[in-house]
């Protein structure tokens, strides 16, 4: 009697703590996620797939990798739930774009999920009046808001006004896109500006920015920005006042006779 008892009592405290969530929250939810190609709809096997719980803090996640089909299998702890903050989904592969998604689902209640890649490498596409002379700035500057982009996209469109200035706000992860950017230099009627060479004269974590022009402007160019003479290695002394670099851009096409 005291055996069937105490049986009873062991299955009471085992339930208890079951519907309390004392056990099941360290059960591990397994979501399914398929990698597809955007344009052709075919499985990318080999694709890596991060779940980031706290994007706010650096190795809070879980990742998987994609089998021959292009699913991939990622287990979350209840444990790592984090109701304050909405978890971020990242998936990449070699040749292919990295796509991150904010989820908007309770992942309690996540199962599946499909995320498309697009082929890289991203393009810059900037546009400059048909009767444009002189040298380009551009300048992309790393911004810690969360810039929310259209999913895939690798075409990013720019005007150059008349002093040939184009600032370039990018998140993290447009960030690592542009690094390894096309950028293609066009007039209002479509037509490539020929002979046009692009130079970095300015790389930081933080900041990149570039010339289109001769080595001979970029080297002047590289000068006026830094206010230092030299080659201006320096970043310290830039800031991240994109304003302020405008300004020095287009005071020195003014002394050049360009405007």
């Amino acid at each position: 009697m005291a055996s069937a008892r105490t049986s009873w009592i062991l299955v009471a405290i085992v339930y208890g703590l079951g519907t309390c969530g004392c056990i099941t929250r360290h059960l591990a939810q397994p979501i399914e996620v398929k990698v597809r190609d955007a344009d052709t709809g075919q499985p990318i096997p080999g694709a890596t797939v991060e779940l980031k719980l706290r994007p706010s803090m650096e190795g809070e996640s879980v990742t998987g990798v994609a089998d021959d089909k292009g699913k991939a299998v990622v287990k979350v702890k209840r444990s790592q739930y984090v109701a304050y903050e909405k978890p971020v989904w990242q998936a990449s592969a070699p040749g292919y774009l990295t796509v991150e998604e904010r989820s908007q689902q309770d992942l309690s209640r996540t199962t599946a999920r499909q995320i498309s890649l697009h082929r890289g490498p991203a393009k810059i596409v900037v546009t400059v009046p048909v009767d444009y002379q002189g040298p380009i700035l551009i300048d992309k500057l790393l911004r810690e808001k969360w810039l929310q982009l259209q999913q895939g996209k690798r075409e990013f469109e720019y005007r150059a006004e008349v002093n040939g200035y184009v600032a370039i706000d990018a998140s993290p992860l447009m960030m690592k896109w542009l690094d390894d950017a096309q950028i293609r230099i066009v007039d209002d009627e479509g037509k490539q500006i020929p002979e046009s060479s692009i130079r970095r004269i300015v790389k930081t974590p933080t900041r990149e920015i570039l010339v289109v022009g001769s080595e001979k402007e970029a080297s002047e160019i590289r000068q006026v920005v830094y206010q230092q003479p030299g080659d201006g290695k320096d970043p310290k002394k830039l800031g991240e006042d994109p304003e302020k670099i405008e300004w020095m851009f287009r005071k020195y096409r003014e002394e050049c006779g360009m405007d």
